[in-house]
């Protein structure tokens, strides 16, 4: 990253209460919307918009719980309103912010649909990303927008 404004714009949100706050630096490493069974259930919703960001990009204020889904992915909520902060994946070095979470409408878009085979049959994708049935190439880890499209 060559070190201009974008590398290092400051994007802040937080759970409703306030208790939990966070900031992600820079642009993400790509943004998706994931319709997986664990999203799902962790987000009581069909599919949650998410900004995926290295751990070192992202900082957090206040005492978060968390829970395992899986040997590599922590759920981090606040233990006050209960909300979802984030997912926290370890190893691999990266968090999964919620597009919701942000402060202020988030400047980068999504890129692409994963795991849309375990979304419900009543789900439309209305839009004209591309749609992957399981995990979108892991070749779409640059910044939105900037050639990190994958292909239809």
């Amino acid at each position: 990253m060559g070190g201009d404004a974008a590398d290092r714009a400051e994007h802040a949100g937080g759970c409703p209460c306030g208790a939990v706050r966070f900031v992600c630096t820079g642009p993400p490493l790509n943004v998706r919307i994931c319709h997986c069974t664990d999203c799902q259930s962790a987000h009581a919703a069909p599919s949650v918009a998410r900004a995926l960001y290295p751990h070192d990009r992202v900082r957090v204020v206040g005492m978060m719980g968390r829970y395992r889904t899986s040997d590599t992915l922590w759920r981090l909520f606040c233990p006050i309103c209960g909300s979802r902060v984030m997912a926290w994946r370890d190893p691999g070095g990266v968090a999964g912010v919620p597009l919701s979470g942000f402060d202020a409408p988030f400047p980068y878009p999504p890129t692409a649909h994963a795991f849309a085979a375990s979304r419900p049959a009543w789900e439309v994708i209305a839009d004209d990303l591309p749609v992957f049935a399981g995990p979108a190439p892991a070749a779409d880890h640059g910044p939105p927008g900037v050639g990190s499209r994958p292909g239809r």
